[in-house]
């Protein structure tokens, strides 16, 4: 009907050819954007087959299959399918080619991962209680967001999962295989920052690349009073102190900031970049040095040769 959407009876009619259903749950209307009724949009449509390839690579081939994609005849399977280079070559080369970036939203139960997530997909607090959708949402997340100029342009896929995580916890090389990493604890809640403060002391501090991704640390609720967290260093000091991007305070309440899923962006797709500040003060310092040296052995040289 041109209206942009997929209501539930155009997706039945288009999974039709299919031997089974609609090959997504309810939750699929949690996981990308919808419109206001929770139908999924022609963006959110293309955003849930990138995740279905993501979650379950042989479920999206058999269903290529039943709508015609068939390897017998020219239009083959992998015309459909396009296999970007290994992470580790773009690391290399500086240059992002891959169009899916994975982001990792790690913190303590009820920081706001879930919150965050849905942010993502334009959604607030104050919409999910509107749509009834607070009791069954998804961990998984997808929506396309522009990338910064001076990048390779245009958007990527931001594909975000979260994990909760307790002090005791550990953190597999699975949980940590990803394009950046959110550490997220609750601005409102004075015991939260601890939690992913001995997390990245623990499982990344570290880790250097590829094998640690980018970390952007974020205080979720801030629409609330924010307080003091019981640890040694404020989150501020704590990431100048391990060389990490300054923290960021975000809300989900009434309105969505779109600004912290580009900075996400950013950092996946330029991981080089992210101790450009410190590396340069690094320099800095050895070129003072070294000046302060030659000069030095230069005094010493005159010295010796007037005596």
């Amino acid at each position: 009907d041109r209206d942009g959407c997929l209501s539930p009876a155009e997706l039945n009619d288009l999974f039709d050819v299919c031997p089974r259903a609609v090959p997504w749950g309810g939750d699929v209307m949690h996981s990308v954007a919808t419109n206001v009724k929770g139908w999924p949009t022609l963006p959110g449509f293309l955003a849930q087959w990138t995740l279905t390839t993501y979650l379950d690579t042989p479920r999206m081939l058999e269903y290529l299959a039943y709508f015609g994609y068939s390897e017998r005849d020219s239009t083959g399977q992998s015309t459909a399918i396009r296999v970007t280079r290994p992470k580790h070559e773009d690391l290399a080369t500086r240059t992002c080619t891959r169009s899916v970036l994975l982001c990792h939203v790690i913190g303590p139960q009820g920081a706001g991962k879930s919150s965050f997530l849905q942010g993502l997909l334009n959604r607030t607090v104050r919409d999910l209680r509107s749509l009834d959708f607070t009791n069954e949402l998804s961990r998984y997340a997808i929506n396309a967001v522009p990338t910064r100029s001076g990048s390779t342009g245009g958007s990527k896929y931001l594909l975000m999962h979260d994990f909760d995580v307790e002090l005791r916890d550990a953190l597999s090389d699975e949980d940590l295989d990803c394009d950046v990493i959110v550490l997220m604890y609750d601005a409102s809640d004075p015991t939260s920052f601890n939690t992913i403060a001995s997390l990245y002391l623990t499982y990344l501090s570290n880790r250097s690349p590829p094998a640690s991704p980018p970390v952007l640390v974020c205080g979720a609720k801030s629409d609330r009073s924010e307080v003091v967290q019981n640890y040694p260093l404020s989150p501020a000091q704590f990431c100048n102190q391990h060389r990490l991007p300054p923290p960021v305070l975000v809300s989900c309440w009434d309105t969505i900031k779109p600004d912290v899923y580009t900075t996400l962006v950013s950092l996946a797709t330029n991981p080089h970049k992210r101790y450009r500040s410190s590396d340069r003060e690094f320099w800095t310092k050895a070129v003072v040095a070294g000046g302060v040296f030659a000069l030095g052995a230069f005094l010493v040289y005159r010295i010796y040769r007037s005596q």
